[in-house]
């Protein structure tokens, strides 16, 4: 349930907090079989997150692509019902179990498109977004790196980078209205890590509503040198 117990800890966790499931609330795993077997697997297609009008699979439209520097988002599916519970159990009640059933989610989803394949054969590095030093001592995990690096875990052709940092607070994007959260995250991130030349970048993030994080470190990233910055998240929720 915690990512620092040990084996011991944490089945005593269990036994006085036993698993149940996320949706449902039946015991014995933390998502039941039959409600992991709802969770997103449709190719949907999504608002674009720069313009607002043009519908994308990768919610950044052809047009908006020539001049942003996040050039899409593969999206597992909408914030609500399971996986906004899910996801809801992953960060606030801490049930880090959730995190490779997600990420089993997410790369079943990613095998089934030709351009994340295609992707793949350019050899991209995959991020996560960071959270503050400060909320990662609250949470004690940061959910979108432990979500990140089951992802690599099951999709083995694809390295886990780091060196992306989150260098101020920010509040929850999630409170904010939209105007407000361009704002928030604005000069929020910074990259120290391995060089970024002609690499195409994938960034996960667990939610995005506006894109604003996602943005602002594309940008980041593409000042460091990145080639391309494709957005992978779990949820894509309504600004």
């Amino acid at each position: 349930m915690f990512p620092t117990l040990s084996g011991a800890k944490r089945r005593l966790l269990d036994f006085v907090y036993p698993p149940h499931c996320a949706h449902c609330h039946r015991y014995g795993k933390w998502l039941c079989d039959d409600c992991a077997a709802e969770l997103p697997a449709k190719r949907q297609f999504w608002p674009c997150l720069v313009c607002g009008k043009a519908k994308s699979q990768h919610a950044v439209c052809s047009s908006c692509q020539q001049h942003s520097a996040l050039q899409g988002v593969f999206i597992l599916g909408r914030y609500d019902g399971i996986l906004k519970q899910t996801l809801h159990q992953l960060k606030y009640d801490f049930v880090t179990a959730l995190a490779p059933i997600l990420a089993t989610a997410l790369a079943d989803r990613l095998k089934l498109d030709p351009l994340f394949h295609k992707l793949l054969q350019s050899h991209p590095l995959l991020l996560s977004v960071p959270l503050h030093q400060e909320r990662l001592k609250w949470r004690g995990f940061n959910q979108s790196e432990l979500l990140a690096t089951c992802l690599c875990a099951l999709l083995t052709e694809l390295p886990l980078a780091h060196g992306l940092t989150r260098t101020r607070p920010t509040e929850t994007q999630m409170e904010l209205e939209r105007q407000h959260r361009f704002g928030n995250v604005n000069n929020a991130f910074d990259y120290h890590g391995e060089p970024l030349g002609g690499k195409n970048i994938l960034l996960l993030d667990d939610v995005s509503t506006t894109g604003a994080t996602l943005m602002t470190c594309a940008k980041v990233l593409k000042t460091a040198g990145a080639e391309s910055v494709w957005g992978i998240v779990l949820a894509h929720g309504e600004p």
